[in-house]
C-alpha cells in the first residue's frame, strides 16, 4: 500500500510512519532536492507553531505574574547604585526604545526582552518603577518577548536620569525628560525623535566598565567559538557606527595592544575583537562589572580549553537565540569542514608548484567533499528540525491555522486533532 494511503492509526503517531518511510528510502540516497522540500515541509510547520500565552516569569529565583503592572509610588532612586544606573544606561542604549505616545501627550521608554533572560527588566522596575507586560508569544523560533514600560511621571525621570549616562541615546532621552507642553512643540519634538532613530547620531564620553561591558555587551554583544579553533570572539553589532568608535576607542584605552576592527553587514556595523587572550581580559572585567544576561556564556567562553571546545560551543549555542539554531555545525560537520580546508590547501600548493594534474585530482576530491558536507548538513537540519518539533508539540505547542481565524491545538501524539484542520496538521506530522 502506497505510504500516502496507509491506514496506521493516529495512536501509532508520525514516528511509526517516519520510520516507514527511511526504510523504504536510506537518508544517504536522498538528493539534496529530497532534502530541501522535507526541510521547506518541517520548517512551515515550525512557523505555525505558537505557544499559549505566557502568564508568568521568574527572576532573580522570584515568581511574576503577568501584567507586572506600574506602581503608583515611585522607588527611591538612592537605592539604586551608580553602577546599576551606568548598567541600565548602556542596556537602554543597545536595546531600549523613546516612543511618544500616539497623541503626542509623552513619551514611554520600553525595553524588551526574551521571557528567559527578564532579569535585566525588573531591574529597571526596581530602579525606576514603571510595569512589565507580555508583548508576543513565543511562536516558531521566535520566543516569548516581554516588555518594560514607564511613562508618564516615572518615564521622564528614568529618562532624565538614564540620559546623564546614556552615549548613543542621550539626546532622545533628553527630549523624553523635557517633553514640551505646547501642542505645536510637541509634533516637532516628535520629528526629531523619528529624525534621531534613523541618523548616525554623535556619541557621547566618557564611557564605563558598567556601562559598555554589563549594560551595552549584554543588549548587542555576542560571544562565538569558532568551530576550527579553540579561540574565542567578541562582537558588538549596532545600527549607530559613532558608538562603536567610542567603544573601540575605550577598548584601546582599557586593553592595551589589542586588535579590533569595525565592518558592515546589512543594515548594522560590528565591533569585532579576535585576539583571544584580550577577549579573556575583557570577558573577566565584563563579569566583573556586572554583566547579568550573558554571564553564563562568558563564563562557558573563559572556561574554553583544546580539550572541550565542541562541548563549550555546544552549550554555548544552547544558551543564544534559535537565530542559527540550525545552521551551526556539530563536532561531524567540524570535522568535514577542516577535511574540505586541508584539501584546499594542498590545491594551492600544487597549484603553485606548477603540477596542474595533481592539483585537478584534488578539485575532483573538492567537489566530492563540499557536495557531501551539504547533503550532512541538510540532514543534520532537517533531524534538529523534526526532533524540536516533536519536544515542542509534547510541551503543549499548537499549530495556527493557515487562515489565522483557528487554532488546532495538538497535544503531543496523545490523541487526534477533533478541527476541521486536522488532516492538514496530521499531513505534516507523518513528515516527522
Amino acid at each position: 500500500m502506497p505510504l500516502s494511503h496507509a491506514r496506521t492509526p493516529w495512536c501509532f503517531g508520525a514516528r511509526k510512519l517516519c520510520s516507514a518511510a527511511s526504510l523504504l528510502l536510506p537518508q544517504q540516497h536522498r538528493s539534496l532536492e529530497s532534502w530541501e522540500r522535507r526541510i521547506c515541509r518541517l520548517s512551515g510547520l515550525l512557523h505555525r507553531l505558537e505557544w499559549p500565552k505566557l502568564s508568568h516569569f521568574t527572576a532573580f529565583g522570584e515568581r511574576y505574574e503577568l501584567p507586572v503592572r506600574a506602581a503608583s509610588i515611585l522607588p527611591g532612586v538612592a537605592d539604586t547604585t551608580l553602577q546599576d544606573i551606568q548598567y541600565l544606561a548602556g542596556f537602554f542604549d543597545g536595546d531600549g526604545c523613546v516612543s511618544p505616545s500616539s497623541k503626542n501627550a509623552g513619551c514611554s521608554l520600553i525595553v524588551g526582552q526574551v521571557s528567559h533572560n527578564s532579569e535585566v527588566l525588573v531591574l529597571y522596575r526596581r530602579a525606576f518603577g514603571g510595569g512589565i507586560y507580555g508583548k508576543t508569544p513565543q511562536r516558531g523560533l521566535s520566543k516569548s518577548v516581554l516588555h518594560w514600560v514607564a511613562s508618564g511621571p516615572a518615564g521622564k525621570r528614568a529618562a532624565a536620569i538614564l540620559g546623564q549616562h546614556a552615549c548613543a541615546k542621550h539626546h532622545e532621552l533628553f527630549i523624553a525628560s523635557e517633553w514640551p507642553r505646547c501642542a505645536l512643540q510637541r509634533s516637532s519634538a516628535k520629528a526629531t525623535l523619528s529624525s534621531m532613530k534613523r541618523e548616525d547620531v554623535k556619541a557621547r564620553e566618557p564611557m564605563s566598565w558598567p556601562y559598555f561591558a554589563a549594560g551595552f555587551f549584554d543588549a548587542d554583544g555576542c560571544i562565538r567559538i569558532p568551530p576550527r579553533s579553540s579561540s574565542i570572539i567578541l562582537e558588538v553589532s549596532q545600527k549607530r557606527k559613532a558608538v562603536l568608535v567610542k567603544l573601540q576607542l575605550f577598548l584601546e584605552a582599557e586593553c592595551p595592544g589589542h586588535a579590533s576592527y569595525i565592518y558592515t553587514t546589512g543594515c548594522a556595523h560590528v565591533l569585532s575583537v579576535h585576539t583571544s587572550m584580550t577577549c579573556r581580559m575583557i570577558l573577566a572585567k565584563l563579569l566583573a562589572a556586572g554583566l547579568l544576561g550573558k554571564r553564563a556564556q562568558a563564563e562557558l567562553a573563559l572556561g574554553l580549553t583544546s580539550s572541550n571546545r565542541m562541548e563549550t560551543r555546544a552549550a554555548l549555542a544552547n544558551l543564544k537565540g534559535n537565530q542559527s539554531r540550525y545552521r551551526i555545525l556539530d563536532e561531524a560537520g567540524c570535522a568535514r569542514a577542516a577535511d574540505i580546508q586541508s584539501v584546499q590547501k594542498v590545491r594551492l600548493r600544487l597549484l603553485a608548484s606548477g603540477a596542474v594534474a595533481a592539483a585537478d585530482e584534488q578539485q575532483v576530491l573538492l567537489t566530492h567533499l563540499k557536495q557531501q558536507h551539504t547533503l550532512e548538513k541538510a540532514a543534520t537540519w532537517h533531524s534538529s528540525l523534526r526532533c524540536d518539533i516533536r519536544s515542542w508539540l509534547m510541551e503543549g505547542a499548537f499549530v495556527v491555522a493557515r487562515d489565522a481565524q483557528n487554532k488546532l491545538r495538538v497535544h503531543g501524539y496523545q490523541h487526534a486533532a477533533r478541527s476541521a484542520h486536522h488532516k492538514t496538521c496530521i499531513k505534516y506530522l507523518w513528515a516527522l
